[in-house]
């Protein structure tokens, strides 16, 4: 691997020159590929971070799962090698905390699920004013569109055109048109069932 970083205590190398400068961007934080849609502001430090952002607001998933009778599809490669390990319940990253015993299918869900011990929130919004934080990167950018107003999740059932902030949202609003509701009581003779989980917390009470 010819092209080694220069920074001292770093010692990451590559056989390609464009990894190498790549990666140097994480020591200088610069991030030149920026997205151009309107109130976003995100920026990478590589190309190919951009492309996979865009689909955030395109809606583009281009990795599909292939287990029959499943139609999950997704922006990030990652995210359909996590959810293929749901089908066969595979969950290889384990919490080390005494007593936890959470294991989660992506080593990035066990960091995030780890600063719940923690307390760490290092995702923070920079609007100025705002100061929220988050334990994950993901809660920051559907955070920052109660700023911005985006709402890149819309729903086509029909002519209905409702639209969210979050992907999680517009699931729970296609229950309406479907009326599935997942969440049931088990409580003895109650049949009672709702769209939300919170609902069922509630009824619970």
């Amino acid at each position: 691997k010819p092209f080694t970083c220069d920074v001292e205590g770093c010692n990451y190398a590559s056989t390609d020159s464009g990894n190498l400068n790549t990666h140097k961007r994480t020591h200088t934080g610069e991030k030149p590929f920026a997205c151009d849609v309107a109130g976003c502001g995100a920026a990478f430090a590589d190309s190919g971070n951009l492309v996979t952002h865009m689909r955030t607001h395109t809606g583009e998933k281009p990795y599909s799962c292939d287990f029959v009778g499943c139609k999950a599809a997704f922006a990030r490669s990652h995210h359909l090698v996590s959810h293929v390990r749901a089908h066969i319940s595979e969950k290889p990253f384990k919490c080390d905390v005494e007593g936890c015993g959470a294991a989660f299918t992506t080593s990035g869900s066990l960091v995030s699920h780890r600063r719940t011990h923690t307390g760490e929130k290092p995702f923070k919004c920079d609007v100025e004013g705002c100061g929220a934080a988050f334990t994950t990167s993901g809660s920051l950018v559907s955070h920052r569109r109660t700023h911005t107003g985006e709402k890149p999740f819309v729903c086509d059932i029909g002519v209905c055109g409702a639209a969210f902030t979050m992907s999680s949202q517009l699931i729970v609003h296609t229950r309406i048109h479907s009326n599935e509701k997942p969440f049931s009581c088990d409580f003895e003779g109650c049949d009672a069932a709702f769209a939300q989980s919170s609902h069922l917390v509630t009824h619970k009470q």
